[in-house]
């Protein structure tokens, strides 16, 4: 049931007999809506759903809820004053107690004495609705207005505290109504401001602006952003927005209007200088004549111009605004490999993108472009478009290219050169391991066969020439050695790491009995893409060092391991000896380099051929070192496709 149907109804409580259902169908019968309630607690439900009219036969009164009933009818809103409607049949004592009754329930009463005819009863309950009708009318205007005030509260508050300034006038121009906003953009406090003219705010040469704004308010205009200047309680102008509308009365008569007003004084500031700056921007544009500058749409279609796209280029602004830059200017096989769209893609994903490449002029000549793709975003930071700055650099680039093949030429030649000098100090150290040889057994003989006859100075200097000899024919082994590293032919291909450190050991035997050292191995080496041969002297040479270079007294302690670098493997010789100072660093693998001097023997080749040896298979070498802590040579090879040894 509708709220309007429940507010109509007519509550009927008779407890005897059939004198409810007879009520309520003489009334339904005339147009009424009824509800029957059986008791007491029913009827007060009923009541606080809503209702038109109650009635009650003297038999209810009886009943003993019927307190339930009066509570209600006492705790109704001041608006509200139910209808009640008693049946009676008289008495004087009853009547007393019936009017004790009308009396706690503080409604309005109508007694009706039983008998009566039919048109009592309806006519007294259609004057009871009636009467009810007009307090739900109250009702609703008292609610209209407590929703109006809590509107008119809202907005006042709105209005109060908005960041805009919020001035209402009248249509003669007087300030009637000046929100906070107010007092802090124009300096003015409120009971200043309130009952001035408006022109208060208004400079001299701007007077005129306010007779039509007015006359647009009489007419019922809405005038949006009009932007204009005002001037504050100091004489300081601003830049203003003015949003201004009519003010109503309840009849409909224009009779002020109602003004907003918001600071744009910094936006007009960057506007300007945005301005400045596109016209200088401009300017500069259309003066640089070597680079072409230009920019584009998202697709790359041309949208401006400047006199170096006709110097550089060969297009003349009609021709090149519009143009599909891509197509224009890209060398066709630059356009099928999609190199333009990648350009622009960078552009947007990077903000700029490089230019550097061949293109082509309006007449398909081509030219060396450098230069920088730019995207250009707006202020959420969607890409709107690009621009490019290109100038032609063939000559630096035809210069580029001359000088590349000349470095190409002289490498070619300086590794020529490199080749036969190695080839020549093979040769040459070949050549002269036969006369050292006869120089250290002729030294060796003299002193057997006739030491007797020689002084104790002839002696020392026979075995000096000995000494010196035996150097020399070390000095040449590793001259063969570091040649044959550098020449021969190497056949790459899987090594067990294990099998290269065995050989190194069995090389090193001596030397690691002699300086009774401690030498390890990792348990897992892998297998390597090299030259076994080669592998194994790298390895032989590292170990020697790691063997010869330790402090006197100290027991040499090695460790040979491996680490797999992903493409790589790095084997370590990691050794306690007296480690290398960092000015030196850049000397160990130089040829004849011996940094320690006479204090350890050696030819100081030893490093130079594990150098050239890594660089022969493909690899590199390297250390980690530091005076008093060691050396961790490493050397990096490729991976070989074999399980670990």
């Amino acid at each position: 049931m509708r709220p309007s149907d429940l507010e109509d109804r007519v509550l009927i409580m008779a407890p005897i007999g059939q004198d409810a259902a007879a009520m309520a169908k003489l009334l339904e019968g005339h147009g009424f809506k009824t509800q029957v309630c059986l008791k007491p607690e029913e009827c007060a439900r009923e009541i606080g759903r809503g209702a038109g009219a109650l009635l009650l036969t003297e038999e209810t009164l009886e009943h003993a809820s019927i307190f339930a009933v009066l509570q209600i009818l006492q705790a109704q809103p001041a608006w509200s004053d139910l209808p009640l409607i008693l049946l009676t049949r008289g008495g004087e004592s009853r009547l007393t107690k019936l009017l004790d009754l009308a009396g706690s329930a503080a409604g309005s009463v109508t007694f009706l004495e039983r008998p009566m005819r039919s048109a009592t009863l309806w006519r007294s309950v259609q004057v009871a609705l009636r009467s009810r009708r007009r307090q739900y009318q109250v009702r609703d205007l008292i609610q209209e207005q407590k929703r109006s005030a809590e509107i008119a509260n809202r907005l006042a508050s709105i209005v109060e505290f908005s960041d805009d300034a919020i001035i209402s006038k009248n249509l003669e121009g007087i300030i009637t109504t000046w929100n906070r906003a107010a007092e802090r953009l124009f300096g003015y406090r409120a009971e200043e401001a309130v009952g001035q003219h408006i022109s208060i705010l208004i400079p001299a040469d701007r007077l005129d602006e306010e007779p039509g704004i007015l006359e647009r308010i009489r007419r019922g205009e809405l005038i949006e952003h009009f932007e204009t200047i005002r001037c504050r309680k100091d004489g300081t102008c601003l830049d203003i927005s003015l949003t201004i509308s009519p003010l109503y009365d309840s009849s409909g008569k224009i009779i002020g209007a109602s003004k907003i007003a918001r600071d744009i004084t910094e936006r007009k500031r960057f506007d300007r200088a945005l301005l400045e700056s596109e016209e200088r921007y401009r300017t500069l544009v259309s003066q640089v004549k070597d680079y072409a500058i230009f920019g584009t749409d998202t697709a790359g279609i041309a949208t401006s111009w400047n006199e170096g796209v006709e110097r550089v280029l060969g297009f003349s602004e009609h021709e090149f605004i519009g143009l599909e830059v891509a197509k224009a200017i890209f060398t066709p096989e630059d356009l099928a490999a999609g190199i333009h769209i990648q350009e622009l893609e960078t552009a947007m994903a990077m903000g700029t993108a490089n230019n550097d490449r061949w293109l082509q002029r309006k007449d398909r000549t081509r030219f060396y472009a450098s230069g920088m793709t730019t995207g250009l975003k707006d202020e959420s930071g969607r890409v709107i478009g690009f621009t490019k700055v290109l100038r032609d650099d063939t000559p630096k680039k035809q210069a580029a290219e001359h000088l590349e093949r000349v470095v190409a030429e002289r490498t070619a030649d300086l590794r020529a050169s490199n080749e036969q000098l190695e080839a020549f100090v093979y040769s040459i150290a070949h050549d002269l391991r036969a006369p050292v040889r006869s120089m250290t057994g002729y030294a060796q003989m003299l002193i057997d066969d006739y030491a007797s006859a020689l002084d104790e100075t002839a002696q020392h200097m026979l075995k000096r020439i000995g000494t010196s000899s035996e150097f020399m024919d070390k000095l040449l082994v590793d001259l063969l050695a570091y040649g044959r590293t550098a020449r021969i032919e190497l056949e790459i291909g899987p090594v067990q790491v294990r099998d290269a450190w065995n050989s190194a050991l069995l090389q090193c035997a001596i030397q690691i009995e002699q300086s009774n050292a401690h030498v390890e191995s990792a348990e897992s080496l892998p297998a390597v893409l090299a030259h076994e041969g080669t592998l194994a002297q790298v390895l032989a040479n590292l170990l020697s060092n790691a063997l010869k270079f330790v402090a006197p007294g100290v027991q040499p302690r090695v460790r040979f391991s491996a680490e797999d670098r992903s493409a790589n493997v790095r084997l370590w010789v990691e050794d306690n000896g007296i480690g290398i100072p960092p000015h030196q660093h850049d000397r160990v693998f130089r040829v004849f380099e011996r940094l320690h001097g006479a204090r350890y023997v050696g030819t100081g080749i030893g490093l130079s051929i594990v150098r050239k040896g890594a660089e022969r298979m493909n690899g590199q070498v390297g250390f980690e070192s530091a005076p008093g802590n060691g050396t961790c040579f490493w050397v990096d090879l490729p991976k070989a496709a074999s399980a670990e040894g």
